[in-house]
């Protein structure tokens, strides 16, 4: 009988963040994966790199998105309100043919 949705801590030797709960079909492969990694890493044979993106339009896109302060994508709503105060014209009328 589980509680809490079926699902099964970690070992204690993660950080301790407190406890990650994963899923507990998954739990077995996690921690076969787990050991195969650490007993690669003893022998020195795990030197898989990990690619700093895994599609390449995916990354085009995101280099191409207006962002904001700090680097956040700014959403369609913000933008459109950017655009919007960038294109209207200065306050105090913004035309000088109306001295005569």
């Amino acid at each position: 009988q589980m509680m809490g949705g079926g699902r099964v801590p970690l070992p204690a030797d993660v950080p301790d963040d407190g406890p990650i709960y994963v899923n507990a079909k998954q739990y077995h492969g996690i921690l076969r994966r787990r050991q195969t990694r650490a007993k690669l890493e003893a022998q020195n044979k795990l030197v898989k790199t990990r690619k700093p993106y895994l599609h390449e339009s995916r990354h085009q896109h995101a280099l191409n998105r207006v962002r904001g302060t700090g680097g956040r994508f700014l959403s369609t709503k913000k933008q459109q309100k950017e655009e919007a105060s960038s294109s209207a014209p200065p306050p105090g009328g913004g035309s000088s043919s109306s001295d005569s």
